[in-house]
């Protein structure tokens, strides 16, 4: 089983606190770096090397959506899903122009984690843009 390297990014500490207790469920998730903002998240790419950033959208200064284009200009490899409280097309659209390859609404089902992440440990096609629904 191949572990998917993780880092958080999202201005909200207690998001990030609680995605990372929520990953220590899934043996094949590692929080290798948790970030506050777009610049952090840029300067511990290169030392965390993750496999995927789960990028909140709306931040200060530097936005999801710009912090993922730059990510993807320096780091290629690693894949950006989208983390959102919004449902608005145009935010969730920003991202995955960005580079993002897929995004997941904050109050997801718990239930529905690891089907996001499988394609990542499998090496199948990127996620496609999708809601969930509740």
């Amino acid at each position: 089983m191949n572990t998917i390297r993780v880092m958080i990014v999202d201005d909200h500490h207690v998001v990030r606190s609680g995605l990372g207790a929520f990953l220590l469920a899934f043996d094949d998730l590692e929080l290798v770096a948790e970030a506050g903002c777009g610049a952090e998240a840029l300067r511990l790419c290169c030392d965390a090397q993750p496999d995927v950033v789960l990028m909140d959208l709306v931040m200060p200064e530097l936005d999801g959506a710009e912090t993922t284009k730059a990510i993807k200009a320096l780091y290629p490899h690693i894949q950006v899903v989208a983390l959102t409280s919004f449902r608005e097309e145009d935010l969730v659209q920003g991202a995955l122009k960005a580079g993002a390859i897929g995004y997941l609404l904050k109050i997801f089902r718990p239930t529905s984690w690891p089907t996001r992440f499988a394609p990542l440990t499998s090496a199948a096609q990127p996620l496609p843009p999708r809601r969930h629904r509740h």
